[in-house]
């Protein structure tokens, strides 16, 4: 089995609600700018770490996502103790 491993740097984009508009008749849907943006960026990324070969057979992945702390924590001082000492996540 071989390891494909790459990383997407950069704040994670949620997925926005697709809008949907109607020309000429026919129902057009699009995703929101923000969106977009980030699903082509992340596909540049991966494009640049396919394998040779098609896999073939089962295929198992791994997500991380690592954000920034909120620039406020709330005034409980055991929150921002935690938070210091890097065991409360966002």
């Amino acid at each position: 089995m071989s390891l494909i491993q790459f990383i997407v740097y950069g704040e994670p984009v949620a997925q926005g609600r697709p809008r949907g508009s109607v020309r000429n008749g026919k129902v057009r849907m699009h995703d929101p700018a923000k969106s977009k943006d980030f699903k082509q960026y992340v596909a540049l990324v991966a494009s640049q770490h396919r394998p040779k070969k098609v896999i073939t057979g089962p295929v198992a992945m791994d997500v991380r996502v690592f954000r920034p702390m909120p620039k406020k924590v709330s005034n409980s001082k055991k929150k921002k103790e935690s938070a210091e000492k890097g065991l409360l996540r966002p």
